[in-house]
């Protein structure tokens, strides 16, 4: 068995693929101004990965076609998008959602009885910002994909799907449901995420609040850095799994 670089996911990372649902309700007592929350999977596809294989190693047997015709799940993440101008108060949608969200208002929203949409920290970081407010939620990404440096590619790719219209993104990074950190652990695991989500141009905002300004070119920048990245790692993967076939041919090695 041929063992891959320590730096290189064990699939070709350029094969994830996102799906996105979104679910409401048809009930009068659901507002359609009511939070819009986003479920986003990333998988690699079992059909994509039986194609790839056959390119790679077109002389594999069946049982190794047989094995990678199976999906894997690379992350699961949630969003929530907070309307900003509706006829109810993001204060009000955010405290009925979760204590999550009601903790994070306190650091990016503005009072009710204030002129600002947002808290006077985050207009000092995001001058003129009009729009919605993007929440990233949630982000678990499968073991087996961790330590790869995909994060920022994978999120960043989810957060500009979703965020049109919006004018913030904002993240409060939280122990996976279930664990019990001691607060070491809790700091040390958010100095880790406070560095990825730098990558793609969050910023400090209060306590363990990041922000990302959409309206500043940085983001963008910052996603495309991240997405040529994964690209690179892919054609690493793909190099690798290339150089490791003995008497390869070169006419299959356009994958």
């Amino acid at each position: 068995m041929t063992t891959l670089q320590p730096q290189l996911p064990s699939e070709d990372p350029t094969l994830i693929r996102l799906t996105y649902r979104n679910e409401h309700s048809l009930a009068p007592a659901d507002p359609i101004d009511a939070l819009e929350t986003w479920f986003v999977n990333a998988d690699i596809s079992g059909e994509e990965r039986a194609e790839a294989m056959d390119i790679l190693r077109p002389t594999a047997g069946e049982q190794a076609q047989n094995d990678v015709e199976v999906d894997l799940s690379v992350a699961e993440m949630v969003f929530i998008r907070v309307p900003m101008f509706s006829a109810r108060s993001p204060w009000l949608l955010m405290d009925e959602h979760s204590a999550r969200l009601a903790s994070l208002a306190e650091h990016v929203l503005g009072r009710d009885d204030s002129n600002s949409l947002w808290s006077p920290d985050l207009e000092a970081m995001a001058e003129d910002a009009t729009g919605d407010l993007l929440v990233v939620s949630e982000a678990v990404f499968d073991s087996a994909w961790r330590g790869f440096g995909l994060g920022p590619a994978v999120i960043g790719s989810a957060i500009r799907r979703l965020s049109g219209g919006c004018a913030v993104v904002a993240v409060e990074p939280w122990p996976v449901e279930g664990s019990v950190p001691t607060e070491a652990d809790h700091r040390a695991g958010f100095a880790r995420l406070a560095e990825m989500f730098g990558r793609l141009g969050f910023e400090y905002l209060h306590d363990d609040v990041l922000i990302l300004d959409l309206s500043a070119q940085k983001a963008e920048d910052c996603l495309r850095t991240e997405l040529e990245r994964t690209e690179s790692r892919g054609e690493r993967y793909r190099e690798h799994q290339r150089s490791s076939i003995p008497d390869a041919d070169p006419s299959r090695a356009l994958y």
